[in-house]
C-alpha cells in the first residue's frame, strides 16, 4: 500500500554469492527480448522467458548508462529468427536502447529488418536518428552529438510509426509494420540491403 512502510534490505560484500534476480517475473509476455549486456566475453543474454540470446560476441563498453553496455561498430549484433521475434503484418512493435556514437559521419544501422521488398529500418544519417519503412524515411532531426548517451526508441500502432529521441517525438511515419520471420539485425543492415547502410560505431545500452 502507498502508506505503508517497506523495509529493503542491501546485502553486498560477498563476491561468491548467487544472482536472485528473475527476469521473467519482472517483464511480462508482451517483452521479447531485453539485454542488459552484463555478460562478459559472451552473448548477451536475454532476460526474457523467451530465451532470445544474440548469435555473436561483442566487446563489452563499460560506464553504459546503466551497468555495462557492448561496442559496436566492427560488426553487428545478430538476433535469432525465433517465433517470438516474428512480427505479424500491423502488429504492434516497440524498440528501445541508449547509445553513444562514437563517429556518426554517413548512414548507420541501429536496427534493421529485411525479407523481400519489406524493410524496417531505425538509424542515424550524420548523427540524426530515423526511421525507414519499405523504402519511406522519415525527416531528420537534430543529431546526437558525438560521444554522448541518448536513448532513441520507436513505437509502431494503429498505422503509425513515432520515432523518439531522449523521450520527445521527432519524427512520424504514416503505415502499418509489414510482417517479418527472419532474424532481426542490431547495430547492422540486413544481407537484402542495396546499398547497405554502415554499421552502427559506437556502444549501446538496454
Amino acid at each position: 500500500a502507498a502508506n505503508a512502510p517497506q523495509t529493503i534490505w542491501m546485502y553486498y560484500g560477498n563476491a561468491k554469492a548467487p544472482a536472485s534476480g528473475n527476469g521473467q517475473q519482472v517483464f511480462d509476455p508482451d517483452y521479447t527480448l531485453v539485454y542488459h549486456f552484463a555478460e562478459a566475453n559472451a552473448p548477451a543474454r536475454d532476460t526474457t522467458a523467451y530465451g532470445n540470446n544474440a548469435g555473436a560476441v561483442v566487446p563489452a563498453a563499460d560506464g553504459a548508462v546503466i551497468g555495462r553496455g557492448a561496442q559496436l561498430g566492427e560488426g553487428p549484433l545478430p538476433l535469432p529468427a525465433s517465433a517470438s521475434l516474428a512480427q505479424q503484418a500491423g502488429a504492434p512493435f516497440t524498440f528501445s536502447a541508449w547509445v553513444k556514437p562514437a563517429a556518426p559521419a554517413g548512414e548507420q544501422a541501429l536496427y534493421s529488418r529485411r525479407e523481400g521488398e519489406a524493410e524496417l529500418l531505425i538509424g542515424l544519417a550524420n548523427g540524426a536518428p530515423f526511421v525507414q519503412l519499405n523504402g519511406q524515411r522519415s525527416t531528420l532531426a537534430q543529431p546526437i552529438p558525438e560521444g554522448q548517451w541518448a536513448h532513441v526508441a520507436l513505437t509502431a500502432s494503429e498505422g503509425t510509426l513515432q520515432l523518439y529521441l531522449n523521450g520527445r517525438a521527432i519524427a512520424e511515419l504514416p503505415g502499418a509494420l509489414p510482417a517479418f520471420t527472419g532474424a532481426p539485425v542490431v547495430g547492422g543492415d540486413g544481407p537484402r540491403a542495396t546499398p547497405p547502410l554502415g554499421n552502427f560505431n559506437g556502444a549501446i545500452g538496454g
